[in-house]
């Protein structure tokens, strides 16, 4: 028998998640769409939102991808590969070697790839477009940190490289 969305997100937050959000204010959303990345959140609503997945182990690594961003920051920095860290561990604790695998996939694609590249304009663009679209509630400022987080830049640095930001968040709206 396989698992509804809320109930691999209720697994999840009890096995991986287990201080946080104890009230369960936050809800989980299948938010399928043509712009939309595998998870998104919205701190704001209190909202994980997924992309349409069969249940099993790729939609647990999207959500302890998700959940981590909720409970760190919302780029994939070093907070947020912290926690991703903390619960590839709790996974090998259980015997889900498979899992704890996955995870640390997870933060080797933010880390390498990034840590390795210059952002281009290019680069930074469609991903602004991208989040816009994934998460319209996300305001400008979140957006940008979580982007710009990726590629080790300050806010000012940021704003200073990629200088029409501005203006392609206002044009992606959804």
């Amino acid at each position: 028998m396989s698992r509804t969305l809320q109930e691999e997100f209720d697994s999840v937050h009890q096995t991986f998640f287990p201080s946080w959000d104890k009230e369960k204010k936050w809800k989980i959303v299948d938010k399928a769409g043509p712009h939309r990345p595998h998870g998104c959140i919205d701190k704001k609503a209190q909202v994980v939102e997924v992309q349409c997945m069969s249940p099993g182990q790729s939609l647990r690594v999207c959500l302890i991808h998700e959940i981590a961003h909720a409970v760190s920051s919302l780029g994939h920095g070093k907070e947020w590969q912290d926690r991703v860290e903390k619960a590839a561990r709790k996974a090998e604790t259980i015997g889900e070697t498979s899992m704890a695998e996955a995870l640390r996939e997870e933060v080797r694609v933010y880390t390498e790839p990034f840590g390795a590249a210059t952002a281009t304009a290019e680069m930074v663009y469609s991903r602004i477009k991208s989040e816009r679209l994934c998460c319209p509630t996300h305001g400008f400022d979140q957006i940008v940190d979580s982007i710009r987080n990726d590629f080790g830049l300050t806010r000012e640095e940021f704003l200073r490289q990629f200088k029409r930001s501005r203006e392609v968040f206002e044009s992606a709206k959804g």
